[in-house]
């Protein structure tokens, strides 16, 4: 059995294929390539004042995400609801040689209300 590539979504083609208009804040690692999101980006990170900029949230990776961004997100949402998109909302990432905890986890942490 042969599967071609277009019949393979992965969970970033997925998430990339509902997002609205308006600016979104993109959580990544620096080394992501957001070349192929077609709708406007801005990469978030320790400034407050990006955050406040956006329309909505596509959270891509963890790799740079903390605790204290994350207390960032969370107040902002609270403040200014809007749309988070979350590709591959794993809660955990086990790897070779250690395990992060994923994207799903920063859900779950959320009051409600977010």
């Amino acid at each position: 059995m042969r599967v071609g590539s277009d019949e393979i979504i992965t969970s970033r083609d997925a998430a990339l294929a509902d997002l609205g208009d308006g600016l979104w804040g993109c959580i990544a690692a620096p080394s992501y390539d957001l070349s192929d999101i077609t709708t406007p980006t801005l990469r978030l990170g320790d400034d407050r004042a990006d955050y406040d900029r956006v329309d909505g949230i596509l959270f891509l990776s963890t790799k740079v995400w903390g605790p204290d961004r994350q207390a960032v997100l969370t107040e902002n949402l609270l403040s200014n609801p809007r749309p988070v998109v979350i590709a591959n909302a794993d809660i955990a990432a086990p790897a070779i040689t250690d395990s992060r905890l994923s994207r799903g986890t920063t859900a779950t942490c959320w009051p409600t209300g977010v």
